[in-house]
């Protein structure tokens, strides 16, 4: 079964970069599934492609892999998804932190470092951008 939802806040695919039509959502007996649905002309023809932009909701069978983790695994399409990927690893790591050697932890710390100076970065040239 098909359904279609309207995304009026950012029509950009995070998958292709290019502008779509409608988001597409299709469900099946398992899972339910986003596409963004790119409509174009070729020459006098119509023609349409479609992204896959993963899982609606959640990935049903990556969660029970993961189950230790316990990430909220989502699609392209939830652009908060790294947040909760982040809250999930600082949770694992806070109550399995002794399954770690003193050197992967290291290494880790280094880094979350980098990425931390890689962020502020990013945030200082969005807010001279403003």
């Amino acid at each position: 079964m098909k359904a279609r939802f309207e995304n009026t806040k950012n029509k950009i695919c995070p998958k292709c970069g290019q502008e779509y039509s409608w988001l597409e959502v299709r469900r099946t007996k398992h899972n339910t599934y986003v596409y963004a649905v790119h409509c174009f002309f070729e020459g006098r023809k119509r023609r349409v492609k479609k992204c896959y932009l993963g899982a609606k909701d959640i990935y049903k069978y990556v969660e029970r892999v993961h189950f230790d983790l316990s990430p909220r695994f989502r699609g392209l399409h939830d652009r908060n998804r790294v947040l909760d990927y982040l809250e999930a690893i600082t949770y694992y790591l806070e109550n399995n932190a002794e399954d770690f050697d003193i050197e992967t932890l290291e290494n880790l710390r280094d880094r979350l470092e980098g990425f931390l100076a890689y962020l502020d970065a990013i945030i200082y040239r969005m807010r001279e951008e403003e």
